[in-house]
């Protein structure tokens, strides 16, 4: 399994060249979640990462326990059982 992005190589070409970029929260550094408990919108901070060789971009929620609270109250999940 390769290493990501996070890890500091890109997934699609193996370069080490990997670099985090500032994206202002206005210009999509940033997304909102609705709480499924609560409907309140919470704005969830993204860190952009970019390979400098190939050009890959890719964000990622912010590694926080309050972040990752938010989310998983956030996301709606299928039921289980079978479809």
């Amino acid at each position: 399994m390769n290493a990501g992005m996070k890890q500091g190589q890109c997934p699609d070409c193996g370069s080490a060249e990997v670099f985090p970029i500032e994206v202002n929260r206005h210009q999509g550094g940033s997304i909102f979640v609705r709480l499924r408990d609560t409907y309140s919108l919470k704005r969830i901070e993204l860190i952009t990462l970019a390979c400098g060789d190939c050009g890959l971009i890719r964000q990622y929620a912010a590694e926080d326990t309050k972040t990752r609270n938010h989310l998983r109250r956030a996301f709606i999940r299928p039921p289980e059982g079978p479809r």
